[in-house]
């Protein structure tokens, strides 16, 4: 709705270039109005406009610079940059020194009225992307593998999905088991990853040493002995750790002891089942993972942006950096199978709307940002840069 513009002395910025044609900011007309009126008066003034200017003129204690090039400019300050603080109200840098103390206390009700009217205009939105921004989780093209004596952090901290970790932390806190059995569906579901692999809970007890418990069978069990071992069996502690069964082999692999295409994408999975809206941005989740499998991420992910029952008013968006050519082609065989009403049972669809790709390129000038449309037949409309999608053909034909 306007622009702050940092000049060189520090604490102090300009507000300015106001869009009053945004319909926030646009007069109310009613619809019998609206008709007798033509393009060039819509919207080409509004009751607020006409009151910013006013304050502005009244409480500003030099007005040629409010006004200067015929642009309303509002002096703010700052403590850092061009951003105000956005957990008060903008502080306007408007002050004459040779101002006389009565005229300034005439002026000061027109002054606040101005801040905390440009406050909601101007930080209100910015508060809003903040929130929104605080909820995001990011997931880097890297996770960790939880070592063998890996101990989950209980306090939640955002900072650990980076590395992947923080989805473990979940998973050894999800005591009720609910969103293992999730996760388990995915990885296990012939129709959805199929990776041969399931997580399951692991408890164990272990045995000090040195301590009374082992020194007892140093020097040699005895029958008197069983009454004791029964109590010192009991008082161990118990851990829990979190394994893989391997369905091909029948046995249980730790994440360290298995392929790392697991290890990777299970941090993948759990952020995208796990109960919550906001954005989940996640970095290559193709990585090390066998194109069978990447496809099913494609059905994943359509899933995880359809399915939020927690939240009847926010959904999740996901905002995925891939290079899998295989995900791409399972997102827009969903589009092309929900057009023709030929999705397969159990199969989610996905419509255009929920659907958006940009191509990032850099070039001389820098970074670009190019929207690739896809219609309704799952197919682009918009010609991919520099082949990508062709290169498999120039390959096979």
């Amino acid at each position: 709705m306007a622009t702050i513009v940092s000049p060189p002395q520090t604490g102090r910025a300009q507000l300015t270039e106001f869009n009053f044609s945004h319909p926030l900011l646009r007069r109310a007309i009613a619809p019998d109005e609206e008709a007798e009126l033509g393009e060039d008066q819509l919207g080409s003034s509004s009751p607020l406009e006409d009151e910013i200017w006013v304050l502005a003129r009244e409480a500003a204690a030099d007005r040629a610079t409010i006004i200067a090039d015929e642009k309303l400019r509002i002096a703010v300050g700052t403590t850092k940059g061009a951003l105000p603080p956005l957990e008060r109200e903008l502080f306007l840098d408007i002050r004459d020194p040779e101002v006389k103390k009565a005229e300034l206390e005439e002026r000061t009700p027109r002054i606040n009225g101005l801040r905390r009217l440009l406050s909601e205009m101007v930080l209100g939105p910015a508060r809003l992307i903040r929130d929104h921004l605080c909820d995001m989780t990011y997931i880097g093209p890297l996770r960790e593998i939880p070592a063998r004596s890996y101990r989950p952090q209980v306090t939640p901290d955002e900072a650990r999905w980076a590395t992947g970790l923080a989805a473990w932390d979940l998973l050894y806190t999800d005591h009720k088991g609910e969103l293992m059995k999730e996760v388990n569906e995915w990885l296990a579901d012939e129709t959805r990853l199929r990776t041969g692999h399931r997580l399951e809970r692991v408890e164990f007890k272990e045995i000090p040493v040195p301590s009374v418990f082992s020194q007892m069978f140093e020097r040699g069990l005895t029958d008197d002995d069983i009454g004791d071992l029964q109590e010192l069996y009991l008082s161990l502690p118990l851990r829990t750790e979190i394994a893989l069964r391997d369905f091909l082999k029948g046995v249980l692999v730790a994440p360290s002891d298995v392929g790392v295409g697991i290890s990777q994408m299970v941090p993948v999975v759990v952020a995208a089942l796990r109960q919550g809206s906001g954005i989940v941005a996640i970095e290559q989740p193709e990585l090390h993972i066998h194109p069978a499998i990447q496809v099913g991420l494609g059905d994943l992910f359509i899933h995880a942006i359809r399915n939020n029952p927690n939240h009847l008013f926010a959904s999740k968006s996901l905002l995925i950096e891939t290079h899998s050519e295989h995900i791409m082609l399972r997102l827009l065989r969903r589009i092309r199978e929900q057009t023709d009403n030929d999705l397969p049972p159990g199969v989610e669809g996905l419509s255009v709307e929920q659907l958006s790709v940009i191509y990032v390129e850099g070039d001389e000038q820098g970074v670009r940002f190019r929207s690739l449309a896809v219609d309704k037949d799952g197919e682009f409309r918009d010609r991919w840069p520099h082949g990508f999608f062709e290169e498999r053909s120039g390959e096979l034909f």
